[in-house]
């Protein structure tokens, strides 16, 4: 409670403090189309894998969903599939690990969304291009992604 007393006014501030709400941002083909055309590139959040593992998990159905919605959307489109890990273990397990995920996604939008492989090329670039810190475990997850390049 935060009280403001004044000679003409008195105020009266209540805050409450509750868990910040999620989920409220929706990745989608348009967001990915906009991303590329401005940048060149888009980090397409959600997409998740088992731990160590190259193994898509259920949860990222939407984000691959999108992306195929994008690319049907746009056929002519071409695109890099890069992977990313963070910086825990060493550099040739980081690079084998990214690239084996990158290849995940460029088979499930083949397989799951009738994407044309020649469109899409998976490539891993291991921990060598973070988007965060590595100290902290915030800053790794920010560094275990997927981004479409446009090629």
């Amino acid at each position: 409670v935060a009280i403001a007393v004044g000679q003409n006014f008195t105020d009266v501030h209540v805050i409450e403090v509750k868990p910040m709400e999620t989920g409220k941002v929706a990745l989608d083909a348009a967001a990915l189309g906009k991303g590329l055309d401005a940048r060149g590139f888009v980090v397409v959040d959600g997409i998740y894998f088992d731990t160590d593992k190259a193994t898509l998990q259920a949860q990222s159905g939407p984000a691959l969903q999108e992306m195929g919605k994008l690319l049907a959307a746009r056929p002519d489109l071409r695109v890099f599939v890069v992977g990313h890990t963070d910086s825990q273990g060493s550099l040739a397990h980081n690079l084998k690990l990214s690239e084996d995920r990158a290849k995940a996604v460029v088979e499930a939008l083949a397989n799951q969304h009738n994407v044309n492989r020649d469109r899409l090329a998976g490539h891993g670039v291991g921990p060598l291009a973070p988007q965060d810190s590595n100290a902290s475990e915030d800053g790794r997850a920010k560094n275990r992604r997927v981004v479409l390049v446009l090629r």
